[in-house]
């Protein structure tokens, strides 16, 4: 009973090495299919207080990994739209430089503080600040 016992556990314990090679290679091919990412170099970076804003249009989101030794930043598109109908928090402000150009970039939390990536700045608009309506009322003149 001991050895069967043993053998038993000892391909339980066998069985997870010997399929492994074939787990390996389906991994490395899963990781070559994501969209390939663009590199801009990173001139500025800079914290903001909370600003509300909304989408000018429906676009996509983008996905940017920072390179630790260099001032480096890649660009990927994310799955995710803006919506124009939600309001966003823009908390943080990049500035991207490709060749001559630059581009800001602004980090955008939703409305439930879940952060959801980043938005080019000449897509979002300031959310307008309520004004404050005035009543018209007559002057009746006193007697």
């Amino acid at each position: 009973m001991k050895k069967l016992t043993s053998v038993v556990a000892t391909l339980a314990l066998a069985l997870p090495l010997a399929a492994s090679p074939f787990a390996m290679t389906t991994t490395a091919n899963a990781a070559t299919v994501t969209p390939k990412a663009t590199t801009h170099a990173l001139t500025k970076a800079t914290h903001l207080p909370a600003i509300t804003m909304h989408a000018k249009a429906a676009t996509t989101l983008n996905t940017i990994h920072f390179a630790a030794d260099q001032a480096i930043a890649f660009v990927s598109p994310a799955k995710a739209k803006l919506s124009t109908k939600k309001t966003y928090t823009v908390t943080k402000t990049i500035t991207l430089a490709t060749g001559k150009h630059t581009s800001a970039t602004y980090y955008l939390i939703s409305e439930h503080g879940k952060a959801l990536g980043w938005a080019k700045a000449t897509t979002m608009i300031k959310k307008n600040a309520p004004t404050a309506k005035l009543k018209a009322t007559k002057k009746t003149p006193e007697d």
